[in-house]
């Protein structure tokens, strides 16, 4: 629907789609800042201002999309930097960002302790900023971005966030720019814990993969499933699995993972810029309470920065550099 005539049938064109603000007041998300995401399509969502501007709720066409842990929201104040602070704080949510200095198992260097999966995901955007702009009579764009500092007093990192999508679309697209503003190399680790769940997620649910790919099991006794890693079933009490899926890109540059909900009857699908994002982490688990499935997008093998670093696998980001990561998640009716 064009501008002209979408102005004809409302009072208020966010009625129909738009960038709300508004905080969280109640419990431990009490004074968590955010913006609510409608598109007009069907597809709804929620951006975290004070949480590194990560998407936690989403919904399409009234269909939960997103997984919520039993912490629910956490608001940054309660993390803890100890090596039980990340179940304390971990809400889930459909996007949820690990690093930037480190994903996977927590570790110790030199003295200096890096929390499993980071502390990118408690740190609030600063600079934040919505914009709504007819690009076009018939295109209208969102956007949401800010600026995420990962600092200690003797370095930084910085991510620059930009997650864009417009009216009428099924599509989410999240630019992030790590720049190092230092004269010194650093290492640096990206992840995007893509948390699906209930009701999208079901024993019907199933992971599609249209390129060729390699799959590498990341605990010994997940070698056991492999054969199974794209079938989901009904909650049972068994071990998470967790599989590294190295997927061919398209022609685009992006590999792709796609996740089908026939009982739903729409799928997702997500895709990475391979150059800067090789590998997508699998995270499957059917425990009652804990029943999700992550594709996980990442720049690393997920097995910490001490092991990273002893492999040789530890990315590097050279002084005053910037790398561009993308990732995109999309919907499509069956």
């Amino acid at each position: 629907m064009n501008k002209t005539e979408l102005l004809k049938r409302t009072g208020m064109i966010s009625q129909y789609a738009g960038i709300t603000p508004f905080t969280y007041t109640d419990g431990k998300a009490d004074g968590v800042s955010a913006y609510r995401v409608k598109t007009g399509s069907g597809l709804e969502f929620t951006v975290l201002k004070d949480r590194a501007l990560d998407i936690f709720e989403a919904t399409y066409k009234g269909t939960n999309l997103s997984f919520v842990t039993r912490n629910g929201l956490v608001s940054s104040k309660y993390f803890y930097p100890n090596p039980l602070g990340f179940d304390t704080i971990m809400a889930g949510g459909l996007f949820f960002t690990a690093g930037i200095r480190n994903t996977g198992n927590p570790g110790e260097i030199d003295g200096v302790w890096y929390p499993q999966h980071g502390r990118v995901h408690c740190i609030p955007a600063t600079a934040g900023y919505t914009k709504s702009d007819w690009v076009s009579d018939n295109q209208l764009k969102f956007e949401i971005g800010g600026d995420i500092h990962d600092s200690m007093i003797e370095t930084s990192l910085i991510m620059h966030r930009k997650i864009e999508t417009q009216m009428d679309s099924n599509e989410i697209v999240i630019t992030d720019t790590i720049e190092n503003p230092e004269c010194f190399t650093q290492d640096f680790a990206l992840l995007y814990h893509i948390n699906m769940g209930f009701p999208f997620v079901d024993e019907k649910a199933h992971i599609i993969i249209d390129k060729p790919y390699e799959i590498s099991p990341f605990f010994e006794f997940d070698k056991q499933t492999v054969d199974s890693h794209k079938e989901f079933c009904p909650p049972e009490a068994v071990p998470e699995r967790n599989y590294i899926l190295d997927v061919e890109a398209d022609d685009d540059g992006f590999a792709t993972v796609r996740v089908e909900s026939p009982n739903r009857g729409f799928g997702v699908y997500i895709k990475a810029r391979k150059d800067t994002l090789p590998y997508f982490n699998e995270w499957k688990c059917v425990q009652p309470g804990v029943y999700t499935l992550a594709v996980e997008p990442s720049n690393n093998t997920l097995c910490g920065i001490v092991k990273e670093k002893e492999k040789g696998t530890m990315r590097s980001i050279a002084p005053y550099e910037s790398i561009e990561h993308k990732v995109i998640f999309g919907i499509y009716d069956l």
